[in-house]
């Protein structure tokens, strides 16, 4: 998800267009992340 967000963005960047859900979707990534990390540490 992350790679794919960031992707889109320097896609979108070098078209001379910034899109604004891929920044969204990166956080989203970061999120996901951390609560897996998380849960595998608890256990």
């Amino acid at each position: 998800m992350m790679l794919g967000a960031l992707i889109w963005f320097c896609a979108g960047l070098a078209g001379g267009v910034i899109f604004f859900y891929p920044p969204v979707l990166f956080v989203f990534g970061v999120i996901a992340l951390i609560n897996g990390v998380g849960q595998k540490m608890s256990r």
